[in-house]
């Protein structure tokens, strides 16, 4: 019976990652692409917040547990759990204040702590507790994502905010606080000794989701004058979240098998080969004519790109991680030089082509051609039991 609850448990966990995706599928399908702009944007800044407000700590927690020391896991996510409900509804309420809530703390902060826990529950082999924080997660983003559909029939401005008050009230109902007394400074401690162990990291995973960040920007800027680029956009969304949702889930199963194994550079380059035959065949099965199939696999693949260089960023040894960070600054470069030529109006439809193409697949390649020639660059050893620093 336990078994049987696991595996349905399993298959649920995947559910976080849909909640986002399943809202764009319903604009299209039944609200003829009403809000589906707000939703997209929607969608990309929440990600893009999320990763400034985990600041590495996902993948540096990870990468604690991996190295067997569970204890200082345990401290800092109660931190963190215990602290996010006293900082970001007062900076929900300047957001909207200041800004009409352009930018949305909350559901951005919920965000951030559920997948940091079930990344963690995962790697942790706990099926069941991430399964719970996966359907907390797709509710959060699911409801968001229908506000975004009302506000093209109704009130912006009242749509952001119940999505902000929408995600306080599940995310104060469903995340448990620690049940002990919470030690704030071992807490706030151990906080930034893991800031500062996994600062590359950080800068890292700062610059894949600011390049996603970009590059979504870019495409929403140009879908104004072409509206069937965001209907390419959204469609490539969903497949690819479909995708790297099913991945990265089952990579937390058995990423400690695989660094344990020595064989980390083999896994990821199988992990790219499957990446790119799945774009292929969506591409086909999604069909089109040449342009749009074109034009349709190159988003997908930059797309899934982006999991594809955070698994590289993920499995690196630190000492190798500069040539990392000097790559991604390479194409951020590119893709904010493309940004400001679209704002400037300095700009030829054909660069589309060219923006797409210089994607984080591609940097992604390249980085696992550099890498083989470095040797052991990947982290192959989780028996460390050290929880010192």
């Amino acid at each position: 019976m336990k078994k049987i609850v696991n595996i349905i448990c399993f298959f649920m966990v995947f559910l976080g990652a849909v909640g986002f995706s399943l809202a764009i599928y319903c604009s299209r399908v039944f609200f003829n692409n009403h809000g589906l702009i707000n939703l997209i944007y929607l969608q990309t800044t929440t990600a893009f917040l999320a990763f400034l407000i985990q600041a590495g700590m996902r993948a540096g927690l990870r990468k604690e547990f991996l190295c067997g020391r569970q204890r200082i896991v345990n401290v800092v996510e109660n931190y963190i759990i215990g602290i996010w409900v006293f900082i970001f509804p007062p900076l929900s309420i300047v957001s909207l204040l200041v800004m009409k809530n352009y930018y949305f703390p909350i559901i951005s902060a919920l965000n951030a702590i559920l997948t940091l826990l079930i990344g963690l529950r995962l790697v942790q082999k706990n099926i069941v507790e991430a399964c719970f924080y996966s359907v907390v997660l797709f509710f959060i983003n699911f409801i968001a994502g229908g506000w975004c559909i009302y506000a093209d029939y109704h009130s912006e401005t009242a749509s952001n905010v119940m999505i902000e008050v929408c995600a306080l009230v599940i995310g104060m109902f469903f995340i448990k606080r620690p049940s002990s007394k919470l030690n704030y400074s071992k807490g706030m401690k151990l906080f930034v000794k893991i800031s500062k162990k996994y600062w590359g990291m950080q800068v890292s995973s700062f610059l894949i989701v600011f390049s996603g960040y970009i590059f979504s920007q870019l495409i929403l800027n140009i879908a104004q004058t072409q509206k069937e680029i965001i209907i390419i956009y959204s469609d490539a969304i969903l497949i690819s979240g479909i995708f790297t949702m099913i991945l990265s889930r089952v990579m937390l199963l058995f990423e400690q098998r695989v660094v344990k194994s020595g064989r980390v550079e083999f896994y990821l380059w199988i992990i790219h080969g499957a990446l790119l035959l799945l774009a292929l065949l969506s591409c086909f099965v999604r069909g089109g004519n040449n342009n749009e199939m074109g034009l349709f696999f190159l988003l997908l693949l930059g797309l899934l790109g982006g999991y594809a260089i955070a698994l590289i960023s993920s499995f690196i040894n630190e000492n190798t991680r500069n040539i990392f960070l000097l790559w991604m600054n390479v194409i951020v470069v590119f893709q904010c030089i493309m940004f400001l030529l679209k704002y400037s109006g300095i700009w030829s439809d054909n660069w589309l082509y060219f923006v797409v193409l210089v994607n984080l697949f591609s940097l992604s390649c390249l980085l696992l051609i550099i890498y083989s020639f470095k040797g052991t660059a990947y982290i192959v050893n989780a028996g460390s039991n050290s929880e010192n620093y």
